[in-house]
């Protein structure tokens, strides 16, 4: 209805009504301008506003105008739109539309008048690009002869910008122009600036914004910057803000984001063709070419088109050709669940061959039947982590890169910085460039996608693939090109969309939980801290990642603190800093996860953490922050079943559940949220909402590595989750973390949910890569104010550019390619070489350092007291450290590296966490977990507070086996 229909006068005789009627619709009005105030203030200025808008007093004029020059121009249009709301009149609506159009603000008016935004979609991309190529465009811009070709400026912004690049030269006045163009609402905005770059003589800019950005290159002429579909003409669908929610649906087209933009169709009807004892598609075969010649490779090919199937192909040719000659095949898979998923595969790929060729696996954390040495030896495939490989390399020294034939990298995009895979390689690279030839094993990689890295330009693309290239030594990309058509019939894309909402409109739970922290903050500033003491100004918002950077650098400067002639006020004063920033940390979690949840869930959460204290434990402070959320109990447990406080994110999930499986009984669905104890309190929530969703049954899939509060899931209890959602009539609903993204097969998934959850351009293509079945979706659910949507925008451009790069990459010639990776390797060797030389002037054979509990700064040993075992894990052989932990039964013991783990071991003074107690060659050990201690160089003030024990500066001698037998003595005299 528009505005006008909605003022006009009531039927007679009905003036009451009509009277009530006007009411309800002046306050709907009201409301929804206010639910949408932040997408409106990015485009309007004050001044242009007042001056046409009739009904606004002369001093809220006045005071709106101030406010655009002195703060900028949102503040001042966020002051127009209060003035608005507060003081309006009689006809408000009515004159605000025609102010809009008397300003030139025509789309917006349109847009408010009709209550809906979906004109304001498109332009939404324009701007997109434009965001994507601002800095180039700072760099270039005349903005004084682009200015006069601009309709959509106003005089007043013109004057803006002119002046600005009178004051402070072209970048910055290019960067008001940016600025101006970025709150435009005219729908030909990007047509008309590539109009205005050209006639002044900057086309460059122009082909930019076109995609026609050329990498510059002696052998790489004219490629062009495509993103496949005009990005002008895309439909990007509607934005529908009636019902408190925006939806963008990204257009159906994002085939090529699947693929490069070459597309050479070669066949009508899918064939198979035989490769080894596997039978592949021809898009398949294609992928494989160039492995099965014996070539290094990367195979980057979409989610679930098999590449797994490549691999085994690959695998049996490699077995045939070098059979006789001792053939060593290595898969590496990334993580435990993928892990476990591959060698099932193998296993039963070589199971019906009458044993000729072994499989084995070895991983860190899961269970194996014989230690490395021995699965190398016995085992022709052997299914591998990198880090359990990289120890065998490194550490025990049993095998060397040398010794085998192939080695296959599951989602190889890893391979770079310090990861692993990257480590490995780097074995690799030394025999290759170093003084002796020795044969080395043939490399393949598989991903769904190689990324851009930190990079947003066609060329920072391009040398991110071809360092990918250089550190696997892969002259080779292998994608699909020939055989696109046969790939499309398999591999369906998944529609994507965008699902904006707003914020709650009052949060009485994280006001309270706030003042909570405003009360510990105080008594954290409150200390009498020496001058060693670390830096406590505040600088950031409770309920962010900054603060609570904020947070764990106060408590790791915190621990030390070092009062030379009063060592008990230094105890208690590390002692009461690390109290204080614990509970800010706990208080800071809660405010994410009923950010994200409940306020419910956000209690539970903070209760379970109370409950784990031991009071035996305590001094005067600890009591104090306990007494602080205890007097705000009551109040908090008041706001968990207000109905006002229900998130708008849970309820547009709700809504899509209801929708989806209302639609197709038969949906799975994953649904990826950020945290573990997100994870939880979605768990909670859908279990209590399946009396009114009664065909949802959820499961859980999340990571290994344990905290205080959230536990880990064993690799058999991923298995088994992974297992259940597989079944037909199984789970229908997966709620997981990050453990999911990537390299799990779950086929019949048809719905992926976002919660919240964007990553990079890889974790882009692989989350919506989890929608495997036929007419998939993928949906982002996230707030207006959040910046995901965005992000994942940007991350849908940038994965075009992805493709585009590698093709760049594919179409230099062999030469010129080999040569770049070289000198890339190289690099890469020299900085590794110069890294290592570092770590040996770290060490020192003499430092010995001394090691407090990093909570009361209680001495606990020497570093010389310290053993490794297993090339894994620490432990004390002092029997003065047993004297100062209490152990406590472990709730879910395990086995692992030929370790069991039957306790937790904390410090009896403060009960700190210190590690786990573990039986290991028959008798029981104590390991410990080095962020639970600060060390104190011996004889000096250094003090480290360190998160990894490969940080540590001292010599740490490994477990020996006459210190063993040693201390099975001393057991035996004790008894």
């Amino acid at each position: 209805m528009d505005s006008e229909a909605m003022e006009c006068d009531g039927v007679d005789g009905a003036d009451t009504q009509t009277t009530v009627d006007a009411s309800m619709v002046d306050k709907n009005r009201r409301e929804w301008l206010k639910l949408h105030e932040e997408l409106i203030t990015s485009i309007i200025r004050g001044p242009h506003l007042v001056t046409n808008y009739s009904l606004m007093k002369p001093e809220h004029c006045e005071e709106v105008c101030a406010m655009d020059t002195s703060k900028g121009a949102t503040c001042g249009a966020q002051l127009f739109m209060s003035k608005l709301l507060e003081f309006g009149k009689d006809g408000w609506f009515v004159e605000f539309v025609s102010a809009l159009k008397r300003a030139g603000y025509n789309t917006l008016a349109d847009c408010i008048d009709k209550q809906n935004f979906s004109q304001l979609n498109e332009l939404e991309n324009q701007r997109t690009i434009i965001r994507l190529h601002r800095t180039t465009m700072e760099d270039q811009l005349l903005p004084r002869d682009v200015i006069m070709h601009l309709k959509f400026l106003r005089d007043l912004d013109k004057q803006e910008i002119i002046q600005e690049t009178l004051d402070y030269r072209d970048i910055r006045g290019a960067r008001k122009l940016i600025d101006h163009m970025l709150r435009s609402d005219d729908p030909d905005l990007l047509k008309q600036f590539k109009s205005a770059v050209i006639k002044a003589g900057t086309g460059e800019i122009a082909d930019l914004l076109e995609g026609k950005e050329e990498y510059r290159d002696e052998d790489v002429q004219d490629e062009s910057f495509q993103y496949g579909e005009d990005i002008e003409k895309q439909d990007c669908g509607a934005v529908d803000h009636g019902n408190e929610s925006s939806q963008m649906n990204v257009d159906d087209k994002e085939s090529a984001l699947a693929k490069p933009a070459e597309q050479v169709i070669s066949i009508d009807e899918p064939k198979s063709v035989m490769c080894g004892n596997v039978s592949l598609r021809q898009y398949q075969a294609e992928l494989a070419e160039s492995a099965l010649k014996g070539e290094n490779s990367i195979i980057v090919a979409p989610t679930d088109s098999g590449k797994t199937f490549v691999a085994l192909a690959i695998c049996d040719e490699h077995l045939k050709q070098r059979s006789g000659k001792g053939p060593k095949v290595i898969f590496l898979a990334p993580t435990l669940p993928v892990f476990q998923q591959q060698y099932e595969r193998f296993r039963k790929h070589y199971q019906d061959e009458s044993n000729m060729v072994s499989v084995g696996r070895v991983a860190g954390g899961a269970e194996a039947p014989e230690p490395l040495d021995l699965q190398l030896m016995n085992n022709d495939v052997l299914i591998m982590t990198p880090q359990t490989l990289l120890n065998g390399l490194e550490k025990t020294k049993v095998c060397a890169i040398t010794d085998f034939s192939l080695i296959i990298f599951d989602e190889c995009h890893h391979t770079c910085k310090n990861h692993p895979y990257n480590v490995i390689m780097q074995h690799y690279l030394r025999v290759k460039h170093g003084p002796s030839a020795q044969p080395l094993p043939q490399i393949v990689g598989l991903t769904a996608s190689v990324g851009v890295g930190e990079n947003k330009s066609l060329k920072g693309a391009i040398d991110h693939v071809l360092m990918l290239c250089a550190n696997m030594d892969a002259c080779v990309i292998s994608t699909v090109r020939r055989n696109l058509k046969e790939l499309a019939q398999f591999v369906p894309i998944a529609q994507h969309n965008i699902l904006q909402v707003g914020r709650r409109r009052a949060d009485p739970f994280a006001d309270i939980i706030k003042d909570i922290m405003a009360k510990v903050e105080d008594l954290l500033f409150s200390l009498n801290l020496p001058d060693s003491g670390p830096e406590l100004k505040k600088g950031n918002e409770c309920g962010t990642q900054p603060y609570e950077q904020w947070v764990i650098q106060v408590q790791r400067e915190g621990s030390k603190i070092s009062i030379a002639d009063d060592k008990e006020l230094e105890q208690k004063l590390c002692w009461s800093i690390f109290s204080c920033t614990s509970h800010l940390r706990k208080y800071n979690d809660a405010l994410f996860i009923n950010e994200d949840t409940r306020a419910k869930d956000a209690m539970n959460y903070l209760q379970k953490f109370f409950a784990s204290m031991d009071s035996k434990g305590f001094i005067d402070i600890d009591e104090t922050l306990v007494n602080f959320f205890k007097e705000k109990l009551r109040d908090l447990e008041s706001c968990l079943n207000n109905p006002e406080n229900e998130n708008p994110k849970l309820l547009k999930l709700e809504e899509i559940l209801r929708s989806e499986y209302r639609m197709n009984a038969a949906t799975k669905s994953i649904l990826f949220v950020k945290t573990r104890a997100i994870s939880e309190a979605m768990e909670s929530w859908i279990n209590e909402i399946q009396t009114e969703l009664p065909h949802l049954k959820p499961s859980k899939l999340i990571g290994r590595a344990k905290s205080k509060q959230h536990e880990g899931m064993t690799l058999n209890q991923q298995s088994g989750a992974v297992h259940e959602f597989r079944e037909e009539q199984g789970s229908n609903l997966l709620i997981a973390t990050s453990v999911a993204d990537e390299g799990l097969d779950i086929q019949r998934c048809n719905l992926v949910l976002l919660y919240d959850y964007v990553g990079n351009v890889i974790k882009s293509v692989q989350t919506r890569g989890r929608g495997r079945a036929e007419n998939s979706k993928c949906m982002l659910i996230t707030t207006l104010k959040g910046g995901l949507a965005e992000k994942e925008k940007v991350n849908l451009l940038m994965e075009k550019v992805m493709y585009t790069a590698i093709e760049n990459v594919q179409k230099l010639d062999y030469g010129t390619r080999a040569e770049k990776m070289e000198s890339l390797q190289k690099a890469t060797l020299s900085s590794a070489e110069f890294q290592r030389m570092l770590q040996g002037f770290k060490k020192p054979e003499g430092d010995i350092y001394l090691l407090k509990c990093i909570k009361c700064k209680e001495l606990v040993c020497k570093s010389s007291d310290i053993r490794l075992v297993e090339n894994t894990h620490y432990t004390v052989i002092s029997s003065a450290f047993m004297e100062v932990v209490v152990q406590n039964p472990h709730k879910k013991p395990v086995c692992f590296d030929g370790i069991s783990k039957i306790g937790k071991i904390q410090h009896k003074k403060c009960t700190k966490d210190w590690g786990i107690m573990a039986i290991y060659k028959g008798l029981q050990f104590p390991f410990i977990k080095i962020q639970s201690f600060i060390f104190k160089k011996e004889n000096s003030d250094v003090q480290l507070v360190l998160n990894k024990w490969r940080d540590f500066p001292g010599i740490i001698a490994v477990l020996s086996v006459e210190e063993i037998g040693q201390i099975g003595e001393n057991v035996l005299l004790a008894e």
